[in-house]
Parts: structure tokens; sequence; C-alpha cells
């Protein structure tokens, strides 16, 4: 969707007061700063939007039978109710508000996927540069009749919307693409050649796709993983690194994980 389409939706949810309007009027600032994010070829919004519907960036939770217009205006419309909570796994700074769209939860425990299962650690959308572990199995997702909106500050532009989706949110993970380089020599081989193949054909170091084991997921953390579109799936199964077989040289995936939540831990107390 084109910017000047994003403006327009949200000037009219503007111009009329309805239900919530002091918690809208918040969102539609949020929403517009969010508008002046690039992201590659479009903004960090509309990148948002498209995720959410599947196709090629399906990825968690979605939407069916929605355009982004459709979903959008859903989000700001004055007849729409607006609620303040606090999840369960709420994050320092952010705002979460509850909206009824229905949509579909497809976050599922790495537990009850089928055992043959594929699980890929690849780089989140919500843009901090933090993994997240998806799965190309064919499981049904479940039913959620209300969403999730996040607001929280993005340095040097001021309060966003992180992200939204179907259902409540879930803890993120805080290990980087990075981490597992610094830590592990013979990550930090394989990801630097895969991220100068995939600069050398135009695209970004981001785009790196790592296949994992379910032993592995378990020893970064990852409790969790998402459902993916078709065409996502297709993305993963074509940008994969397999590393399921890669052997110790430096800190095992489970010390990477305990040494990087130390360092958050230590941050936080200076």
């Amino acid at each position: 969707m084109e910017k000047e389409e994003m403006y327009g939706i949200l000037q009219r949810a503007d111009d009329e007061e309805g239900k919530e309007y002091e918690r809208r009027c918040r969102l539609l600032r949020a929403l517009v700063k969010t508008v002046e994010i690039p992201m590659r070829d479009t903004n960090y919004l509309d990148s948002t939007l498209r995720q959410r519907l599947g196709g090629i960036e399906g990825a968690g939770s979605w939407f069916e039978d929605m355009t982004e217009e459709e979903l959008l205006e859903a989000m700001v419309s004055p007849d729409t109710e607006l609620t303040e909570f606090t999840p369960e796994a709420a994050m320092d700074g952010c705002t979460y508000y509850k909206v009824p769209i229905k949509g579909k939860n497809g976050i599922t425990n790495i537990e009850d996927l089928p055992e043959d299962s594929p699980l890929y650690l690849s780089i989140t959308h919500a843009g901090t540069g933090r993994l997240s572990v998806s799965t190309t199995a064919k499981v049904p997702a479940k039913d959620e009749e209300y969403t999730t909106i996040i607001l929280g500050q993005e340095e040097g532009i001021g309060e966003i919307m992180f992200t939204m989706h179907p259902g409540l949110p879930v803890a993120p993970s805080n290990l980087t693409l990075d981490d597992l380089k610094e830590k592990n020599p013979e990550f930090k081989d394989i990801i630097e050649n895969k991220s100068a193949e995939l600069l050398a054909e135009g695209k970004e170091r981001d785009d790196v796709v790592l296949q994992i084991t379910r032993e592995q997921a378990k020893a970064l953390g990852f409790d969790m993983a998402k459902l993916t579109s078709d065409g996502m799936a297709k993305r993963l199964e074509e940008q994969q690194i397999d590393v399921r077989n890669v052997q110790k040289k430096g800190l095992s995936l489970g010390e990477i994980r305990d040494a990087v939540e130390n360092e958050k831990e230590q941050q936080k107390e200076i």
C-alpha cells in the first residue's frame, strides 16, 4: 500500500471522535511515525501489514480474507473498541491495545509439532535484529477473537507501532545473529560466507536462514515456533543453511543463550 493511501485512511479516522478517542489519537500518531520508517522497498507499517496477510512475508499470526486497506481501516475505525491492557509477556516501555479483529494465531509449541518438522532460525520481522524460529510444518492455527497492537519508543523517532497480530504476545528472544557469530567460530564462518553471497546477489545479510534441530532450538531457549505461509516456506527452504550437524567450536548453543541473558542482565544493572 502506498504512503498516500495510508495517510488518507489515518486522516479520515482522525476526523471523527467515535469510541476511545484519546487512545485512538495516540495510536494514529504512532502509525504516522511508523509509515515514515523506511524498510527496503517500502515502509515499516506497510511491511507489517503485508506480513500479517500471508504471501511471501507471512509468518506467525495472520488475518484471512482481508486487504491491507481493510486491516488498517479496521484498526483505526471510530467504531472499533480500543482497550488498553497489560499481557503476561509485557515488555518494559510498551503499550498494549486490544481490538476486536478476528485472525489466526500461528504461534505453536515446538513440542506439539510432528517429529520431522523442519525448523528455521532467522531474523524476526520486527526490526530488532533478534532471532525467531519458524516451521514449514502443516499444522492448524488457533482462531482468535482479538488482535493485539503494540506501541513502543523508537530512538530518534518517538512512539511507533512495533507490531500487531491476532492473539496475545509471547516473550521475544534476546538472541541475535551477531551473538551466534561472536560466541561460536563455526557459526561465524557459515553466517559470514552466506552473508557475502547474499550481498553479491543484491540481497541483505538479514536474509540468512539457519536450519536447526529441535534440540538446537531448545538449547537456544526457543519453546515456540511460527507457522509460515506457502510463500515464506518457499523462501526459507531456498535460503536456508543446514547447521544441524555443526560441531562445537567455542560456546555450545546453550552456553551462547546463557551468556546473552547474563549480558542483558548486567546491562540492566548499569
